[in-house]
């Protein structure tokens, strides 16, 4: 998680990779992810 690429997309990459094994959601679930589809929830 804290490795630094020299390569935006790579770094990007693994953002995405880290964010769908902490969440459990695929590929394609991200890949459909909107803005509107993201809500805060106080107190979680």
């Amino acid at each position: 998680m804290a490795h630094r690429f020299n390569s935006e997309s790579l770094s990007f990459a693994r953002d995405i990779f880290v964010f769908s094994a902490f969440t459990g959601l695929s590929f394609i679930d991200i890949r459909e992810l909107r803005l509107s589809d993201i809500m805060e929830i106080k107190g979680a």
